[in-house]
């Protein structure tokens, strides 16, 4: 559309994030803008969960752990994928390290006063960047 003498007429409508800059621009101030959850088909952003987890394999090799002994421990599986471990067992702290393949493992030790049941705690960094703990016994 075009005004009088051929120039162009400016409309009245501006973006949002414009009119923000401007009203900024008259106050002599920054402009603050508030990011907003986007709605998906209806549903609020804020209502959409991530999907569950699905907990990782842990099991020790050997089996049978007997104590003053050395094991590892193998982390595999879980959705999403498990990329980072540490943890601890009968006080003291794993490391774990890529096998090469989907696979993590530690070393760790059963301390030679081990009376019964000792347990493993494990911390995990997933995939999608959620955090994970799992214990066993």
């Amino acid at each position: 559309m075009h005004g009088s003498a051929g120039t162009p007429r400016r409309s009245g409508l501006r973006t949002t994030l414009g009119a923000g800059i401007a009203l900024a621009a008259l106050l002599g101030g920054a402009a603050h803008f508030d990011v907003l959850p986007l709605s998906r088909g209806g549903q609020d952003a804020a209502a959409l969960e991530p999907p569950p987890i699905v907990p990782a394999d842990i099991r020790w090799l050997p089996e049978d752990v007997v104590e003053g002994t050395v094991f590892t421990v193998v982390i595999t599986g879980g959705d999403p994928a498990v990329t980072a471990a540490h943890g601890e067992f009968a006080g003291e702290r794993l490391h774990f390290t890529s096998s090469g393949d989907t696979a993590l493992i530690a070393l760790a030790a059963a301390p030679l006063d081990s009376a019964g049941v000792r347990e493993l705690r494990i911390d995990m960094t997933l995939a999608d960047g959620r955090s994970a703990q799992q214990t066993a016994a």
